[in-house]
């Protein structure tokens, strides 16, 4: 039986204890990031398309955003951790670029067939293998493996995620309609709470005994 739980309000209210304590360096991260990303649009929109220049543009935008996504994992699961951020939890995670893009790649493919079949499946499916990420990052498996971790992770508390999800959406659309000037604050602490609700649940896991049956 799974008797695996998390609390939402306590992931949301760790996310933003953590955000506060570490509000500077999340400003600063968050300000380089849009910057480049900003520049690299400005550049992509000037250029000519399907010059080498602008594939070239258009790749580097590409693998820039594959690298934000998986310094934000390596940030929110160092600040869980430890408490606090350090420089280097932004780079450490960049070698696992090629896995983390090809989990990305089945991940999105999945949900896309998924939804494709009456949209329920796609939200399932979606909610079922949202932590292969971690799992490339966090313990190094490879794309697949990864997936069915997830798949594992969450067993019993699809329900839950769904509506924790729901919460964090909402936090962000408040902090959007502060002139965007509030996701400066939201976007770290519903990262933060995401990857605490992953330590909650991946702890959870471990100590439940081999053999032991657990429901959908």
């Amino acid at each position: 039986m799974n008797d695996r739980k998390f609390s939402g309000e306590e992931a949301i209210r760790f996310g933003w204890e953590a955000m506060k304590k570490n509000f500077l360096f999340f400003a600063v991260f968050l300000v380089v990031i849009t910057s480049i990303g900003f520049g690299l649009g400005i550049a992509d929109a000037i250029m000519e398309e399907n010059t080498p220049a602008s594939i070239a543009v258009g790749l580097l935008a590409s693998i820039f955003q594959l690298a934000i996504g998986i310094a934000m994992l390596t940030l929110t699961l160092g600040i869980c951790d430890r408490g606090n951020a350090e420089i280097e939890d932004i780079f450490s995670g960049w070698p696992r670029i090629g896995h983390y893009f090809l989990g990305s790649l089945l991940y999105g493919l999945i949900v896309f067939l998924g939804m494709l079949l009456l949209f329920v499946p796609g939200v399932i499916w979606a909610i079922k293998f949202q932590f292969y990420s971690f799992y490339i990052i966090d313990k190094k498996a490879g794309p697949i493996a990864a997936l069915k971790m997830s798949a594992k992770l969450t067993q019993g508390v699809k329900l839950s995620l769904f509506l924790f999800g729901i919460q964090l959406a909402v936090i962000n659309m408040l902090g959007a309609l502060c002139l965007f000037v509030g996701l400066f604050a939201t976007i770290p602490t519903t990262s933060l709470a995401f990857a605490y609700i992953y330590r909650s649940l991946d702890k959870q896991l471990s100590n439940i005994p081999v053999g032991s049956s657990q429901t959908a």
